[in-house]
């Protein structure tokens, strides 16, 4: 079995996405604390992005993956930047 070491551009491109979208949210969180107590323990987070549809499409159906598969989600609309 191979471990893959290296990311594609297409990949690369995701990934920005996605720290952009998670450092929105942080900044949401700093704002205002109590944003941080609406995400119920041990869920995984999933952030759905109101200025970008087809990222918010991806990670919606990301989260409907995972809470068919059991786990706890918890889902947010985020605002656009």
């Amino acid at each position: 079995m191979s471990i893959q070491t290296e990311i594609d551009a297409e990949q690369q491109a995701r990934i920005s996405a996605h720290m952009a979208l998670y450092r929105r949210f942080m900044q949401m969180v700093f704002a205002d604390p109590a944003i941080a107590d609406e995400i119920p323990g041990g869920a995984f987070l999933y952030l759905l992005p109101e200025d970008d549809p087809e990222l918010a499409a991806v990670e919606q159906a990301a989260a409907d993956k995972a809470a068919r598969a059991g786990k706890l989600v918890y889902v947010r609309s985020l605002p656009p930047a």
